[in-house]
């Protein structure tokens, strides 16, 4: 199962811990070609999720896992979304969903 970072967390504390989630995967893929690492994008602030996309997508991590809740009070598809499945889409960067969390189906928001 996926590391999914609370969204009950400090947003600090948080974006501390998808950092360091992705710096291990960063790490444990850099001794073996073969591995197909995938980071955490969490979408609860936008331009939190463009900044650890850039960081992300500099590193040599092939994938982003976006988790099945609500992004702070909008969709996934909002708007405000566009410039990082814009980026996600120029790199040839797949993305990855999760829905069989718990509870089993995606928020009403």
């Amino acid at each position: 199962m996926p590391f999914s970072p609370s969204s009950k967390l400090d947003p600090e504390m948080r974006h501390a811990a998808v950092r360091a989630h992705n710096r291990h995967v960063i790490d444990f893929c850099s001794h073996d070609d073969r591995p197909m690492g995938v980071a955490i994008v969490p979408l609860d602030d936008p331009e939190y999720a463009l900044t650890e996309l850039d960081f992300v997508l500099a590193s040599k991590l092939k994938a982003v896992w976006i988790a099945h809740r609500p992004c702070g009070d909008c969709s996934p598809g909002h708007v405000e979304f566009d410039p990082l499945w814009v980026r996600l889409e120029e790199s040839g960067t797949p993305f990855a969903l999760h829905l069989g969390g718990s509870p089993l189906q995606l928020a009403k928001a």
